[in-house]
């Protein structure tokens, strides 16, 4: 799929909030270093994130989201249910594995945050969890409807 400038944009920023916040952690991960890394002017930065804590839960939840779609191409397949759930851990494992440096980003000592991110961060985190179990719960019924 074709993207536009402003998608390239917003995905360079958003790789390079993703290394600064790993390396420095949120608080001392500075704006104008994102901007400088994503190759960007700083006011580009908040042309597409409001603030800094915006930046760093947009990062979480857009790791998320490529998560989920992996559940959701999985669910999806003609296959049993044990050999999805089998395909599901291995693609997961993977996947964290491919975006270390962004769950490294999530560690202890960056979410330390204030209570604005936190509130942010955790409303999301909730959605996106709810989400990952309806699709698991999802293969799980359909393997009990198959008789597996």
């Amino acid at each position: 799929m074709k993207t536009t400038k402003s998608q390239d944009v917003r995905r360079d920023i958003m790789e390079a909030g993703i290394r600064l916040f790993a390396e420095k952690g949120f608080f001392t991960a500075r704006v104008e270093d994102i901007a400088r890394r994503a190759r960007v002017a700083k006011g580009t930065i908040y042309l597409y994130f409001k603030d800094k804590p915006s930046l760093y839960v947009g990062i979480l939840d857009h790791q998320f989201q490529d998560g989920i779609a992996i559940l959701k191409r999985v669910r999806e397949q003609e296959k049993p249910a044990a050999e999805k759930l089998a395909i599901v851990a291995r693609d997961w494992f993977d996947f964290m594995k491919q975006f270390q440096t962004g769950f490294n980003m999530s560690a202890f000592d960056n979410l330390n945050l204030t209570k604005t991110v936190m509130r942010k961060f955790h409303q999301r985190v909730l959605t996106r969890m709810h989400e990952i179990y309806q699709l698991l719960a999802d293969i799980i019924r359909q393997g009990i409807s198959q008789g597996e």
